[in-house]
């Protein structure tokens, strides 16, 4: 065979060529010092950072570089072809990834910085806003959950609107009222029939059973010549509709707004007979039933 027939790799020994592996060799000078290639091609000499470990027939091993594994035979020049593509694709995926992340990294502080502006802003806004409103500043120092939350947004932004100063004004004066104490209800409250009076706390439709849902009503019972007072709950009486209907058509006559009955009812001083069971868990709060001479005037 001519020595131009001949295969490159000839030296190494007897073919075929049969390719293994890829390993990395890179020599860092120095930390932080981009590494250069660690190793030498055994074909050309050739400083290499990938080598391409093949062997020969007789098991002789030896190492190139990626231009001088083409030169093997068909089937290992695929593998290496492979290896470079695969290799090529994960550099760019590496390069893309890298751009990304600086991206990121700009658009962050990008956000970072613009964040610090509003804020900034946003606290000179809300300083000269309180200096202006000192009641809205008296106001904010209360500790509630819902102030300080608004707090907080006002010094974010430098505004806020007219309900939520109502509600944070509403909520500073209702925080800084004492807490209402409720006694127990007298010994002997369920012997008899007792007549309650009291303004209506709050008011809520229950399912029940037999009339699809019913109107509950939580009523402040002042008892004790009106110096104590408790919590009965139970259900609104039939005369309490009546009367709201009543009130209802007199409205719509004098041409005034109608109102629900939940309007008609929240806050007002009312007055019925009924039977009243204590509470087992709360001797303050009870439960009345079959609520009888209903009076929705007692307050007037």
């Amino acid at each position: 065979m001519s020595k131009s027939n001949e295969h490159a790799f000839t030296h190494f020994g007897p073919g075929p060529y049969v390719f293994e592996k890829v390993t990395t060799n890179v020599s860092i000078p120095a930390p932080g010092v981009p590494g250069k290639p660690g190793g030498s091609c055994d074909h050309c000499s050739t400083g290499i950072m990938y080598e391409f470990w093949f062997h020969t027939a007789n098991d002789v091993r030896f190492k190139v570089g990626c231009d001088c594994a083409l030169k093997a035979d068909p089937q290992s020049q695929r593998h290496a072809k492979q290896w470079r593509s695969n290799h090529v694709k994960e550099q760019r995926r590496a390069r893309n990834e890298a751009k990304r992340k600086q991206r990121r990294a700009r658009n962050e502080a990008k956000r970072k910085q613009r964040q610090e502006v509003w804020a900034a802003e946003g606290k000179a806004k809300a300083e000269a806003l309180l200096l202006l409103d000192t009641e809205l500043a008296e106001a904010l120092e209360y500790d509630h959950r819902i102030i300080a939350d608004i707090k907080a947004k006002i010094f974010q932004w430098g505004t806020i609107s007219d309900k939520q100063r109502e509600l944070v004004l509403k909520l500073a004066s209702q925080v800084s009222k004492p807490a209402k104490v409720y006694n127990a209800l007298p010994s002997d409250v369920e012997a008899k029939r007792v007549r309650i009076k009291g303004k209506v706390l709050a008011l809520k439709y229950k399912p029940c059973q037999y009339r699809g849902e019913v109107l509950k009503m939580l009523v402040e019972f002042e008892h004790g010549h009106g110096l104590l007072c408790s919590k009965v709950w139970g259900s609104v009486p039939d005369e309490a509709t009546t009367v709201y209907l009543e009130q209802q058509d007199e409205d719509i006559e004098a041409g005034r707004e109608t109102r629900t009955i939940f309007e008609f009812m929240q806050g007002r001083v009312i007055a019925f007979d009924a039977r009243v069971k204590v509470s087992g868990d709360d001797s303050t709060f009870g439960f009345f039933s079959r609520p009888t001479k209903f009076d929705a005037f007692a307050g007037e």
